[in-house]
């Protein structure tokens, strides 16, 4: 397994060079050069194992370079970020009454985002991959679920540092407070275990007679203290500290700010931005010769989809355990259009050998992707909304071009002059494949109004709550006549937590009058009570807010240069 680019099949790469460049400085993106195959034999050793093991087997067909115990660190570190106790995706029914669809939980991290393990995944392999006289910024723009993901995570700010880069126009204080919140709460904890952990081996040393005591405590410190840290950051949790406020000290803040790049910037200007950054040669040749780096938490590195795919198969492989489907059964998998993240996955899966026959794309009214999948034409010059649904607020796409060139056969040229004409009138390069790939894509363009009556005919049906992201897929499916009565399977990845939209929830259950003129929290409240669900620490601020660096686009580049090599 090695890995080249989109623009250029000649020259190869490991996974660990990949991984250190992450977007090739010539423009173009990382794929592998071939997609492993999954045998029949491969999968069935995979069901009886749990998520995390089924993770380094999986993860090991893509990283052939890096060694038995280099891949275990990084699973288990990304597994040990947030999911200890929990479990990753939760694969299941609604009721056992109800046999389709079958739903894949990936909400259930720190953050109550699908972005949760994925981050934490990415993280960890930038810090088996780093050096010890290395800086990595962690560059995170494309949607404020995942930034807020990345900050819940443990590192070491002085060595990983978070790069964040926000639309002016479409991010509100109150997103900042909660972002500053997260990093806050997160840092807060972290001292809380080292407190814990410092006492721990304070009492160790106080009762202990072993003449090796020193020997003792550093052996313990070296092998065990990820095991303690963890059991103290369970017990902070058991004492529900991420579901409360805290109010931190003017100083704690002040010592904790984080630093935010706010840009005066058009929508389709801002989706462009990191192509921007990585494909900037003077900046990135600077920031490199002073042992800086960037690296995207994002969608532009590749081994975000390994994450993706790591979470699917294992999901496939627990409901055939479970026998809601049959290993040699196709099924259909729908799911919301977030940046093509999970179209190209699932092209991907497809090639690996899974037994995908339809795939069910929804979007909402910013509906730019199903107009490029039904001509091949990309029309950026388009009217913009605002969603209840801010993940799908797209219009430019940066996952397009892996997209088209895995439909072209992985064709370089073609791949280019798809590019290039899907700026047109016409696409001639892709008209014919698009027009094959009808059987296969069934896409449409879903209101807010019909994904809350989604929401609310669940809700009466299940008892459950439905985040509105898998509302639009519901509202989709139904729109197809595709029901639970259909005889293959419907897969559908459940993305966030219900609670991050409890405006929505609230629109959906309540009469008006119980909402009118209520604040944000005690609707929140109201929506957690009646559901039973608890919100993730995602939805918490004080009125502590990020350090704002403004920047126009056109000058974005010389203020990163400043901040970088700062």
């Amino acid at each position: 397994m090695q890995y080249q680019t989109t623009r250029n099949q000649k020259q190869l790469y490991s996974f660990t060079e990949m991984m250190r460049i992450n977007v090739p400085i010539e423009g173009g993106y990382f794929v592998p050069e071939t997609m492993p195959l999954l045998s029949d034999e491969f999968l069935n050793s995979l069901i009886p194992l749990n998520f995390l093991e089924r993770a380094k087997k999986i993860f090991g067909l893509f990283a052939v370079d890096l060694n038995e115990n280099q891949i275990s660190d990084i699973c288990e570190t990304a597994w040990r970020q947030d999911f200890e106790n929990g479990v990753l995706p939760e694969s299941k029914t609604l009721n056992p009454y109800l046999e389709n669809p079958l739903f894949v939980f990936m909400d259930n991290g720190k953050t109550g985002s699908y972005l949760d393990f994925i981050n934490s995944f990415l993280l960890s392999i930038i810090q088996q991959l780093s050096k010890d006289d290395e800086k990595w910024y962690l560059l995170s723009n494309e949607k404020n679920a995942n930034t807020k993901s990345l900050l819940a995570l443990d590192f070491d700010p002085q060595k990983y540092i978070p790069l964040l880069l926000i639309n002016s126009r479409n991010t509100n204080n109150f997103t900042l407070r909660e972002m500053q919140y997260v990093w806050n709460e997160n840092r807060y904890q972290k001292e809380r275990v080292e407190e814990n952990l410092n006492d721990s081996l304070s009492s160790n040393f106080e009762n202990s007679e072993d003449d090796n005591l020193i020997e003792n405590a550093e052996a313990f410190e070296n092998e065990d203290s990820v095991l303690k840290i963890n059991k103290d950051t369970d017990k902070l949790s058991d004492s529900n500290l991420s579901n409360k406020i805290i109010d931190f000290t003017d100083e704690f803040t002040e010592q904790n700010k984080l630093s935010v790049f706010r840009i005066k910037a058009d929508i389709r200007e801002f989706e462009k931005i990191a192509e921007k950054i990585f494909w900037n040669t003077e900046l990135r040749k600077k920031i490199n010769a002073e042992n800086k780096f960037i690296y995207h938490m994002g969608s532009l590195n590749f081994a975000y989809y390994i994450a993706l795919i790591i979470i699917l198969i294992s999901a496939y492989l627990d409901l055939i355990e479970q026998e809601q489907l049959n290993g040699s059964d196709d099924f259909t998998f729908a799911f919301p259009n977030n940046n093509l993240d999970f179209l190209y996955v699932s092209i991907l899966l497809k090639e690996m050998g899974l037994p995908i026959s339809t795939l069910c794309l929804t979007t909402n009214q910013n509906n730019s992707i199903v107009d490029f999948l039904q001509k091949g034409i990309l029309k950026e010059n388009r009217k913009f909304f605002k969603t209840n649904t801010e993940g799908l607020d797209q219009i430019y796409f940066t996952n397009l071009e892996r997209f088209i060139f895995e439909i072209v056969n992985r064709d370089v040229e073609k791949t280019e002059q798809a590019l290039i004409e899907a700026t047109g009138n016409q696409n001639e390069t892709l008209i014919n494949i698009l027009r094959d790939f009808k059987n296969v894509i069934k896409t449409a363009s879903i209101s807010n109004k019909r994904a809350n009556k989604q929401i609310e005919d669940w809700y009466l049906r299940t008892d459950y709550l439905m985040d509105p992201y898998t509302a639009l897929v519901l509202e989709q499916l139904s729109q197809n006549n595709k029901t639970q009565y259909d005889a293959e399977k419907i897969i559908i990845p459940v993305i966030e937590h219900p609670l991050l939209s409890s405006q929505t929830m609230a629109e959906a259950i309540f009469p008006k009058n119980k909402i009118k003129r209520k604040p944000f929290y005690q609707i929140m409240n109201l929506v957690s009570e009646e559901s039973g669900l608890t919100a993730p620490i995602s939805t918490n601020s004080t009125k502590a807010t990020p350090e704002i660096i403004y920047a126009e686009i056109n000058d974005l580049i010389s203020k990163l240069e400043e901040f970088l090599l700062d």
